[in-house]
């Protein structure tokens, strides 16, 4: 999985991105999976409310997961993007993760995606709620597991 990034793209106070070079970059590097975890409110703020279309016109699949800025998924939400993570990095696609800053709900979402695989990565919190839920999170995964009747598996490459 390619590391967490900034929302492409954008145009908002001193940024200014242009969103063709930074599709054109996610295409050199075969970006072939992303994962948005921006709002359409802040996708339309930053100045790319077309964003996951311009991503499907790149032939770029698109895993669209809503998480509204310095908030966390609940534990359902978070399973189904892990899950989603899990089968990318199971066969091999090159996968991009991205909020608004790429510091905070990407962060938080790949540090959970590391602890499924048994690794400590809380360093990476942007608030004091993520970093709660991250702590957290082995405890509510476990028992959302035990819910659904499955195990937790690690992830083996």
């Amino acid at each position: 999985m390619h590391p967490c990034c900034i929302i492409l793209g954008c145009r908002f106070k001193s940024t200014r991105r242009s969103l063709q070079k930074d599709i054109d970059e996610l295409r050199n590097h075969g970006v072939q999976d992303i994962f948005v975890l921006c709002t359409r409110g802040e996708l339309s703020k930053y100045r790319v409310p077309h964003l996951l279309e311009a991503y499907q016109s790149h032939r770029i699949t698109v895993h669209h997961h809503p998480i509204p800025d310095g908030e966390t998924p609940d534990i359902t939400r978070c399973c189904l993007i892990l899950n989603e993570l899990r089968s990318c990095l199971k066969y091999n696609r090159k996968t991009l993760m991205h909020c608004y800053g790429g510091l905070g709900r990407s962060c938080l979402i790949a540090a959970c995606l590391l602890l499924l695989r048994d690794f400590r990565a809380s360093g990476a919190m942007q608030t004091v709620k993520q970093y709660n839920y991250l702590h957290d999170f082995k405890d509510a995964l476990a028992a959302h597991l035990a819910t659904e009747g499955t195990l937790a598996r690690p992830i083996s490459r």
